[in-house]
Order: C-alpha cells, then structure tokens, then sequence
C-alpha cells in the first residue's frame, strides 16, 4: 500500500461565478464555489457538458486574500488560479 500518494483527485462540483472572471488565459482565474466534494491543489479540472473537455490543474486557491490547500462547500467563494 503506498501511503501519501500525491496522485489521488478528490472529486468535486464548482460553481463559476459569472462576475468573478479576473483572466480568461493561461493561467485562469476565477471566483467558484464548491457545491459537492472538496477542491484542492492538484485538482484536475473540466467541463462534463463538453465531453470532459479538460480546462487545466488547480494551482493556487485564495479564500479571502489567503491562500489554502482546500476548499469545501461550507467555505464560501474561493478565487482559483488554474494552468494549462
């Protein structure tokens, strides 16, 4: 068994706030909300209505103006830094 495999994704469902749109290009970042699961650094994202169509990994979450490693439903709106 290997323990503390960096390799395992923790599913979730984000919400993308319309008006929290702050950079449409590589590297994207956007305000969502976590409506199912737990998003974390490391998070493949993508779009399940378009055929899985891959958008990038999570590569920074802020919550208020601080960075975490996570998020989960109960914390709100968090701003995400996505890479291609």
């Amino acid at each position: 068994m290997n323990k503390g495999n960096k390799d395992a994704i923790y599913p979730c469902v984000l919400e993308v706030m319309k008006d929290a749109i702050f950079n449409r290009k590589d590297p994207i970042i956007i305000g969502v909300n976590v409506l199912k699961g737990q998003l974390r650094v490391g998070t493949p994202i993508c779009v399940p209505e378009r055929e899985n169509l891959r958008i990038g990994v999570v590569e920074a979450i802020e919550r208020n103006k601080n960075k975490v490693n996570s998020a989960v439903p109960k914390d709100g709106s968090v701003s995400v830094r996505i890479s291609g």
